[in-house]
């Protein structure tokens, strides 16, 4: 459920980023634009915080900075729930050392040892 959430906070915060976006490129040029694309949305939001007051954006930043914020702690917190419900979940076998070479052996050195018996042979 908090998966679900983040996901949805996640595409809003999205829709501020391409907001945002459009107006760098039309305000900042094509360079801006794309530093903000390759950036994944930082500079776009560093950009936005630097020039909201002269584009009449605050309201947006200030959304899309409690949304970007907001899908960070859901994630993490999605992360951290998920991985305790893993964490409690029986483990079905557990190899030991001793395992090992029962594991590799059959699919390596018996294999190079057929071989070379085969080529000896042929000797």
């Amino acid at each position: 459920m908090l998966g679900i959430l983040a996901w949805v906070v996640g595409l809003a915060s999205f829709i501020c980023f391409i907001m945002v976006l459009i107006k760098q490129f039309q305000e900042g040029g094509v360079l801006h634009g794309i530093i903000g694309i390759i950036t994944c949305g930082i500079w776009t939001l560093i950009w936005g915080w630097m020039n909201a007051t002269r584009l009449g954006i605050k309201n947006l930043m200030l959304i899309w900075t409690v949304l970007y914020i907001g899908c960070w702690v859901l994630n993490f917190m999605a992360g951290a729930l998920n991985s305790r419900d893993l964490a409690r979940q029986p483990v079905l076998r557990r190899f030991t050392d001793q395992d090992l070479p029962r594991l590799l052996l059959p699919h390596t050195l018996s294999h190079v040892v057929a071989r070379f018996r085969q080529h000896r042979s042929m000797i």
